[in-house]
């Protein structure tokens, strides 16, 4: 345990680790604000003239957001009557107004009209999960006796969308922009990178692996290292994870974290019968598996380097061919996959492992761990050699 410490310690408190740890966090702040800046929604009131039309936005939302009732839903048709009868009386001004949300009979409309659609999803939602549902079950017979395959498909879909209902209005952008957002991801590599590339490499530069050896202490330090490489991982990935949910919380809103996530019209066609809270779960799960995956890599190429900076030079180089090779690669064999949520949300992808049908998530995040573990025992055995 002390080596464990030291090792922690000796990598993770270096004032250069906190420097970055602190100004990749005001990057990325500056970059999830950037995008609502472009984007417009959200809760800081910055928009100018706009701002009393988001305000309104929020209010309404607090009034009529989170479980549908019978009585929002006739206050809500009361709210429409009213503003419409404003907008006939007053048409479209050029000053605001009082005792109207947004200042303008025009635009309350519009934001109620919004929130009416939101309800109208949520109510019919019920329609389109029975219709995947029948579909599915006219697959099912279709396919009996001619496709496993594709009866096990169509098995699962049925099982996913039965008796699905959608009982809560959420307001969408805050969810859409956590489960699609990308750019910590180059800063937590970029970290780990910087915390990784010297764990062997340094040892060799200096000189201090012969006196390891001499110690009789290999085994143990490299036991040591590993295990700090996987706790920094962790630490890394978790702690960007928690800034995107703060920065985009405190930005965007997130709400109802109980709610299915196909209370999110983007999702749903979601194969998972999850909520919100357990998609979040899922997305952090997903983005670990691929820093665990590159931080294994890190380790590996730090055990074959001699210099700390030619080991964090090819750690760059090779985090870069992974972002690169994202694009082109299929996803189930991209680690970043893992990282984009939307994509694993928003449809059903399915890969056939001996005729059943595996979610590409899973698959992907299995095959990964599986990469992980044959990477860093590669690393392991060479360590300090």
């Amino acid at each position: 345990m002390k080596i464990l410490f030291f090792e922690l310690k000796k990598y993770l408190l270096k004032p250069s680790v906190i420097v970055c740890l602190i100004l990749f966090s005001v990057v990325n702040f500056v970059k999830v604000f950037e995008m609502y800046f472009y984007f417009g929604g959200g809760r800081f009131e910055i928009m100018g003239g706009d701002k009393q039309f988001y305000a309104a936005e929020d209010i309404l939302y607090e009034k009529y957001g989170g479980e549908i009732t019978d009585e929002k839903i006739t206050e809500l048709k009361q709210e429409l009557e009213d503003a419409n009868k404003k907008l006939e009386e007053y048409g479209v001004i050029s000053e605001p107004m009082e005792d109207t949300y947004s200042g303008y009979p025009s635009g309350d409309v519009s934001i109620i009209q919004s929130v009416i659609s939101g309800y109208e999803y949520a109510i019919l939602y019920i329609n389109s999960a029975n219709s995947i549902f029948a579909d599915a079950q006219e697959n099912i017979a279709f396919y009996n006796g001619k496709n496993d395959y594709e009866v096990r498909m169509n098995e699962y879909i049925s099982r996913s969308f039965s008796g699905r209902t959608v009982n809560y209005y959420v307001r969408p952008d805050g969810w859409t922009e956590l489960f699609d957002y990308k750019f910590s991801t180059i800063l937590t590599m970029l970290l780990i990178g910087l915390i990784l590339a010297p764990i062997f490499a340094g040892e060799k530069e200096g000189g201090f692996d012969r006196l390891i050896k001499s110690a009789g202490k290999s085994s143990a330090v490299v036991r040591s290292k590993l295990i700090a490489a996987l706790i920094t991982v962790f630490g890394v990935t978790l702690f960007f994870f928690l800034t995107d949910i703060a920065y985009v919380s405190a930005i965007h809103g997130l709400y109802c974290f109980d709610a299915p996530i196909y209370s999110i019209a983007a999702y749903a066609d979601c194969p998972l019968d999850i909520t919100l809270f357990e998609g979040v779960m899922l997305a952090f799960s997903g983005r670990l598996a691929a820093m665990l995956f590159f931080g294994a890599v890190t380790v590996l190429v730090s055990s074959v380097c001699r210099n700390s900076g030619i080991s964090l030079a090819i750690t760059i180089l090779l985090g870069g061919a992974m972002i690169f090779f994202s694009e082109i690669l299929p996803d189930v064999f991209d680690p970043l996959s893992l990282i984009y949520m939307q994509d694993h949300f928003s449809g059903f992808n399915a890969v056939n492992v001996l005729g059943f049908p595996v979610l590409t998530v899973f698959f992907t995040m299995t095959l990964i761990l599986a990469l992980t573990a044959v990477v860093s025992t590669i690393a392991a055995n060479r360590g300090l050699k």
